[in-house]
């Protein structure tokens, strides 16, 4: 139900349809005074834009809905990017270390299968066989393969793990990695990687 008031002429009306309300106040002066009952907001909206008054853009969003503006979705991502570059670092430094614990860890389980060759031939591999001898044949008493697979005489950084006869220091091998840089020495991720 909608109940007009006309100040001016002292009249108050009621009326059922708002339709018909609608094409009435249009054609009424501007001091007219709606009072809503049981109305929804979207009724009110067009109310007021039929008396000709301009609406906040708070009450002009359709549905009542707000969005972001794009100041505040700079805002966010300006946020993200701050703790990505706090981030990044650390996991990236995680990341280096879990390379190096891996490749400590396979050449460890690649100096065990050259002790299984040893075993099972009563020599260890050549320098020239170098870690090809534990996936290929090379003798009457082989009963390989040592290792699963050959990719598993990959370093975590892609290079091939290095094998020598006899060892350095006196040992019978070694298998070793150059790191990262896939040069001797270095510290962090580029330190070698041996056996012994």
């Amino acid at each position: 139900m909608l109940i007009t008031t006309m100040p001016d002429r002292g009249e108050t009306r009621v009326i059922r349809n708002p339709e018909d309300h609608f094409r009435i106040s249009y054609h009424v002066p501007a001091a007219v005074k709606l009072r809503f009952t049981r109305r929804s907001e979207a009724d009110f909206r067009i109310a007021k834009r039929s008396a000709g008054n301009r609406m906040t853009p708070s009450e002009d969003r359709s549905g009542g809905q707000a969005g972001f503006s794009l100041v505040e979705l700079l805002v966010v991502l300006a946020i993200i990017g701050m703790i990505a570059t706090m981030v990044t670092p650390q996991v990236l430094g995680y990341l280096g270390r879990a390379k190096g614990e891996t490749a400590r860890i396979q050449v460890k389980n690649i100096a065990q299968a050259v002790e299984l060759y040893y075993l099972d031939l009563g020599a260890y591999p050549t320098s020239q066989q170098g870690l090809q001898a534990l996936v290929q044949p090379t003798g009457a008493g082989w009963r390989g393969p040592y290792v699963r697979d050959a990719r598993g005489l990959t370093d975590p950084w892609g290079h091939a793990y290095l094998y020598r006869s006899p060892g350095m220091a006196g040992t019978p091998f070694e298998v070793y990695s150059l790191g990262a840089d896939g040069k001797a020495g270095g510290t962090g991720d580029q330190a070698d990687v041996a056996s012994n």
